[in-house]
């Protein structure tokens, strides 16, 4: 800055101060953004970047624990790739993280994750931190068959540390001996002309011996490294607790599945077909029962498609509207307590609200994005802290994406019709009629998730051959409202 000309020219338009503010703020939002997008390396390098100059930030350390989190999940589920590509795609220093990663297996990754978010849930007590490292345990002992026992005690971690150590000071001694080869080559007038790689090749035949050989190979035993990572909590009787916690949910859970599984076991095929047809039957009762009393419905949408004008989205603005006052006044016929967070209903005094709905969008985006991708991974958003807080500024956990979509479908043959309608004089009111009307498909959908338990509990689309009006509309939202007030039925 000291190079920039003075007078009429500022160095800053806002004063120094709030410049480095607004600036930390947006450095912050991009790891954020980062981690939302799935850039997971990426927000574990600026997040451990930024550190350096704000080590007491709790923010940072989250976004460093969300990204192991995040990165083991992908590698757990031999996934890494799809989210990274190869990592000699990248440049500049965070090339080589990207490697490191590539390199790391899912116990070493795993471990880090544990180490890492266990640690900040002691200092924090954050029980989103805590559900995050419940599920990096449950990962580990479910695919990787890893427990607290298999982290060696102290003792062995000392040695393994120790190993390393030695190996590398081994590593050292070679490098002693390479030097001793490179002056001899040097010396050789046959070898002066030798590039530095056939310099390398030729020291490799100089240093035949097979202890040299082997140190060549490096520390090739990372069978350990994982240990590195509880170095000082391999003896830790709370990390223990939490690990024999996971570990009794696993257990009720096999226990469960095998309860449900031999539930029709003891019964005759007569009586088991009987049983199934009830259970059928009590499912279809429970479609869309959640024991809700409120629930948000987030930006409602209308939508009107024109085929006839080459699959158009026609401009539907009023009839969207028109949409979330049948919401209201549907909800509040059927007793449950609704409200409408989009953007077009807000003004200016409505701060939280505009909070409350990016935080949502931004979470079920993020959902979205591990749902579509091939991977399907039963992940936690790294969002969820964020949309639990509006969740609970909303007052309910369940919100709804919801919309109506009217398809103006092009019909076939028009002309035809018109030409054996007119020869068929009496038949022409009803060719010009069947030509000039479109034929329209109408879709009502309904979304519900649970920001509490992070799943998708409703996901229905109705279908009507016909152009929908309000009572078609309201029909479908009524019921289903009704529907979500009840509990379920066992």
């Amino acid at each position: 800055m000291s190079k920039v000309k003075k007078g009429s020219t500022k160095e800053y338009i806002v004063s120094k101060q709030e410049f480095a503010t607004v600036r930390k703020l947006c450095r912050y939002e991009a790891i954020r953004l980062n981690l939302k997008h799935r850039e997971y390396v990426k927000a574990f390098y600026n997040s451990n970047v930024l550190l350096s100059e704000n080590p007491n930030s709790v923010f940072l350390e989250k976004s460093i624990g969300k990204s192991l989190y995040g990165i083991f999940k992908y590698k757990t589920h031999n996934k890494y790739y799809s989210i990274t590509g190869d990592y000699d795609d990248y440049e500049g220093q965070i090339s080589a993280l990207y490697y490191m990663f590539y390199e790391m297996d899912a116990v070493h990754v795993g471990s880090l994750a544990v180490s890492q978010l266990w640690g900040q849930y002691i200092k924090n007590k954050d029980e989103n931190i805590k559900l995050l490292l419940d599920d990096v345990i449950k990962e580990l002992i479910l695919n990787e068959n890893l427990t607290f026992e298999s982290y060696k005690t102290k003792l062995e971690i000392e040695n393994f540390k120790q190993k390393i150590i030695d190996d590398s000071l081994k590593q050292l001694d070679l490098a002693k001996i390479d030097t001793v080869a490179i002056s001899e080559i040097e010396k050789n007038e046959d070898d002066s002309g030798l590039s530095k790689y056939d310099k390398l090749r030729k020291i490799k035949e100089i240093q035949s011996d097979t202890e040299t050989e082997e140190l060549f190979t490096g520390i090739d035993d990372n069978v350990g490294f994982h240990l590195l990572a509880f170095a000082d909590l391999a003896d830790n009787e709370k990390l223990k607790s939490e690990f024999d916690f996971v570990q009794g949910i696993i257990n009720q859970e096999e226990k469960d599945k095998e309860t449900f599984e031999k539930r029709f076991e003891n019964l005759s095929p007569h009586k088991q077909r009987k049983a199934e047809r009830k259970e059928l039957k009590a499912e279809g009762k429970n479609e869309f029962s959640l024991g809700a009393n409120k629930i948000i419905f987030v930006d409602p949408e209308y939508f009107v498609v024109d085929e006839r004008k080459g699959v158009k989205l026609v401009n539907s603005e009023d009839k969207k509207f028109k949409f979330y006052n049948q919401i209201e006044k549907v909800s509040e016929a059927s007793g449950l307590e609704s409200e409408i967070l989009s953007a077009k209903k807000f003004n200016s005094g409505d701060a939280e609200s505009y909070n409350n709905l990016a935080a949502f969008n931004d979470w079920v985006g993020e959902r979205m994005d591990h749902d579509n991708s091939s991977e399907k991974l039963n992940i936690i958003p790294s969002e969820t802290e964020y949309a639990l807080i509006a969740s609970n500024n909303v007052g309910t956990e369940y919100i709804s994406y919801s919309g109506v979509v009217i398809y103006k479908e092009k019909k076939d043959n028009i002309g035809g019709t018109l030409l054996y309608t007119i020869i068929i004089y009496p038949l022409l009111p009803l060719g010009i009629y069947y030509a000039v009307t479109p034929s329209y498909y109408s879709y009502y959908y309904t979304m519900v998730y649970s920001v509490k338990t992070g799943k998708k509990v409703i996901n229905k689309i109705y279908e009507m051959k016909i152009k929908a009006n309000e009572g078609n509309i309201n029909s479908f939202m009524y019921q289903t409202m009704v529907d979500m007030q009840k509990e379920k039925e066992e």
